[in-house]
């Protein structure tokens, strides 16, 4: 909660009392490595302070060994805590610290979920095409502003198009998802109960335009729920991601 209110300081004083109290829980390890001090830095040297403590705390979970049941146990509500907003804003090429967020992302989700292991590859052929668009930001944001109109352009002869809405906040950019989809999921659930959702649809192909932005939508894309699987520039960084086949950019965007 002193995150959402921008109390950064107080926030990360009061992890690091948990973590005096219970090393091992891993909500306040994550949130501590994924949350700077600051919501905007003062200076490069505090970015520089930022980064080498968010390697060390993704170090200590690549060396969790995830067999250890209190590990598994803690896994679903890590997995949804925070994400890797903050890195994408160093200004850096961080390609490497990306995947390893990923990586550890997998084992959160495997941990989290064993009974909902990966879809199976499979060719999605040339037939029409049910394309999942899974995205919290369905609504009037930047992300909706940048994608929505080619989105919901896509030829209905070729594209049967389902939107898949996390988000808390209905307007007119929403409804214009709800009238074009022939499948609309909106509404606060479960992770499990989105993956369920999603896999109940089969799409050949889902695109997930804010990975790194959103907390449901990272937990869900840390697992692969069709043959093809689509990024977009939420953040204009990879997600590291093995899910991930594929980042949806255009050419203006592209040095």
């Amino acid at each position: 909660a002193q995150f959402g209110i921008d109390e950064y300081g107080k926030a990360h004083a009061n992890l690091k009392r948990v973590l005096g109290l219970a090393p091992d829980n891993l909500i306040a390890r994550w949130q501590s490595l994924q949350m700077p001090a600051a919501i905007v830095a003062p200076d490069q040297a505090a970015r520089d302070q930022y980064l080498e403590r968010w390697r060390r705390g993704i170090g200590w979970f690549e060396a969790l060994d995830w067999s250890d049941p209190k590990f598994g146990a803690q896994a679903a509500d890590t997995l949804v805590c925070a994400t890797n907003f903050y890195l994408a804003y160093l200004g850096l090429a961080l390609t490497a610290e990306q995947r390893r967020n990923a990586g550890v992302l997998r084992k959160l989700a495997r941990a989290a979920y064993p009974a909902l292991p990966d879809v199976r590859v499979r060719p999605i052929g040339n037939r029409r095409r049910k394309l999942a668009v899974f995205s919290a930001s369905l609504n009037a944001h930047s992300v909706s502003r940048v994608w929505s109109s080619t989105l919901l352009a896509l030829p209905a002869d070729d594209i049967e198009l389902a939107a898949f809405y996390p988000g808390t906040v209905e307007d007119a950019s929403t409804a214009n998802w709800r009238a074009r989809a022939t499948r609309f999921e909106g509404g606060q659930r479960s992770i499990a109960t989105w993956i369920a959702a999603l896999r109940a649809y089969a799409p050949d192909i889902v695109l997930f335009p804010d990975i790194g932005m959103d907390r449901v939508t990272q937990a869900v894309a840390a697992l692969r729920h069709a043959p093809v699987q689509v990024a977009a520039w939420g953040h204009p960084v990879t997600s590291g991601l093995d899910t991930i086949d594929y980042f949806l950019s255009a050419d203006a965007c592209e040095p």
